[in-house]
């Protein structure tokens, strides 16, 4: 019978846990915008653990870099960057079997653009129909919680908008108001102010009555 010997290394770390921390709990979506991705590997005994190998992986974003080896303080540092596209990033390290996760989701940016639109283009005298302000940022992301003051910068028929004249836009970067109009037939124009930023031009939308 054939023996053989193994040689068991004392001195190897054994890896009992993993952690993965972001820098911040979200960045903007615009191609640029970055924060730092942390895992420390520790040993059964909670210490931080050197030279143990580990790999990410990332759904969102580019991660930099994609793998490594842990320090003299068992951490392995790497770089999110976001795309320009608005959504959540996950990001997962795994480390002898060991794997931890973490999101960073992507926010959009500053407001850029503002549109109106109205549901109905024509209307009868009494009627309503919603009228919608959709705020994006530079990147056509859409962008909550942005305060719009609506107003009417036309009345022919004598319509009117619900007191307060203002909403705030939603998780699709929409605000929506109800217009009703008057017992005139007319052009009536709705228009609109974004209160984080009133220099940007936003087209009045037109609703005839009649």
């Amino acid at each position: 019978m054939l023996f053989r010997s193994v040689v068991v290394d004392s001195s190897a770390t054994v890896v009992g846990s993993v952690t993965l921390i972001a820098g911040d709990q979200s960045i903007v979506a615009d191609g640029s915008s970055h924060t730092n991705i942390r895992a420390t590997v520790f040993d059964v005994n909670g210490i931080p653990a050197p030279g143990i190998a580990l790999t990410f992986t990332n759904t969102l974003g580019t991660l930099t870099p994609m793998a490594g080896t842990t320090d003299a303080n068992g951490i392995v540092d790497a770089t999110l960057t976001s795309g320009i596209a608005t959504g959540t990033a996950l990001i997962r390290v795994e480390a002898s079997g060991f794997n931890k996760t973490v999101q960073v989701p992507f926010a959009a940016g500053a407001p850029s653009a503002v549109t109106l639109s109205s549901d109905l283009h024509i209307i009868g005298q009494g009627q309503a129909t919603s009228i919608t302000a959709t705020v994006k940022d530079v990147n056509s992301n859409p962008v909550s919680g942005e305060t719009i003051l609506f107003a009417i910068d036309t009345n022919n028929s004598g319509g009117s908008l619900p007191i307060p004249e203002s909403a705030v836009t939603d998780s699709l970067g929409k605000a929506i108001i109800v217009y009703t109009a008057g017992r005139i037939n007319g052009d009536d124009k709705i228009g609109a102010t974004l209160t984080s930023n009133s220099s940007i031009v936003i087209t009045p939308v037109e609703v005839v009555v009649g």
